[in-house]
């Protein structure tokens, strides 16, 4: 096993999760609808990530996943529960329910019976984050050395169960494609990738590009359309990942894709608003400015929700709440 793979920085990987937050972006534009694939993306670099950390630490796990990801999300939710309650006419079919706002809190999938949505839409995708740290976590106490087998098995039963109860949880398999990504990736020789010649990196990314055409073009062909999602979109996201992780590693990736990559989590859970309120009021601009206009708000949302929340906040929150649970 090569020390560089868990010495290195991965900026690769914060450019893939810039290009998925943009992706998630044009899919709630109501004129393009296209890039939720995105989240099949980052479905597989969580699967990825996971498997890395616990790799090198196993200590306060979950503590660490929920100051970075609640926070942000709860401040989100709340202010939304507070625009369902004064201004109900600006929303669709979400309603003012206490226990639907205790149900998003929770992170409650619909595997258990929580709602298909969240308050904050798109927090969808936080409640099958949050159900595959519970799993991750589970798996490394029984077995840390075994983990990604014990929880690929228990995300599998948790998809059987979807089944039996009426629900499809498939996209799952997502997890388990980037627990395998972890496994092929860490035994790499990476003397040789980073001396891998500027035709094969060329190559290789050339063979990402075609799998993210490929995503793009699952909503205008009939036949993909209708196939599986963990298909069309979790395979092609499995290998483009691992080509993009490859022809990257050990290469310089222009500043900012990896800023995009950092403010991706807020940006993905600001954008929606934005993208909303454009959607809504934006009919009478031409298409482009509206294009511009939610790509560069975001962006901007993003940045200071970065700085305040996953910097400020979330550093402070690390410091303290970690150093007493030791």
């Amino acid at each position: 096993m090569k020390s560089d793979f868990y010495s290195g920085r991965f900026d690769s990987i914060q450019a893939m999760r810039g290009l998925a937050a943009f992706s998630v972006i044009f899919h709630h534009i109501s004129f393009i609808e296209n890039g939720s694939f995105g989240v099949d993306i980052f479905f597989c670099i969580s699967g990825f990530i996971m498997m890395y950390v616990t790799h090198i630490s196993t200590e306060q796990f979950i503590i660490k996943r929920l100051i970075r990801i609640v926070p942000l999300y709860y401040c989100i939710t709340f202010a939304t529960y507070a625009g369902l309650l004064l201004y109900p006419s600006l929303f669709d079919k979400t309603v003012a329910d206490p226990l639907y706002l205790l149900q998003s809190c929770l992170f409650l999938t619909p595997l258990f019976g929580g709602p298909e949505q969240p308050v904050v839409k798109v927090g969808w995708t936080l409640n099958y984050e949050m159900l595959f740290y519970i799993v991750i976590w589970a798996a490394m106490h029984i077995n840390k050395r075994y983990r990604g087998a014990i929880a690929s098995c228990i995300l599998v039963c948790l998809i059987v169960l979807g089944r039996f109860v009426g629900t499809d949880n498939t996209i799952l398999f997502e997890f388990i494609y980037g627990m395998i990504a972890y496994e092929l990736l860490r035994r790499l020789d990476y003397d040789r990738v980073r001396n891998t010649g500027n035709l094969k990196t060329v190559i290789m990314f050339g063979a990402a590009a075609v799998c993210l055409v490929f995503m793009i073009s699952v909503k205008y062909v009939d036949a993909l359309r209708g196939m599986n999602r963990i298909s069309v979109y979790g395979v092609p996201a499995f290998i483009l990942f691992i080509l993009v992780f490859a022809a990257g590693y050990g290469k310089r990736i222009p500043s900012i894709f990896v800023y995009l990559g950092n403010i991706s989590y807020s940006m993905y859970l600001m954008h929606y608003f934005i993208a909303r309120f454009f959607n809504k009021f934006g009919e009478g601009l031409p298409r482009p400015v509206i294009v511009v206009s939610v790509l560069g708000l975001s962006v901007a949302a993003g940045s200071v929700s970065f700085y305040v929340f996953e910097r400020k906040l979330n550093g402070w929150l690390r410091g303290a709440i970690t150093q007493k649970a030791v």
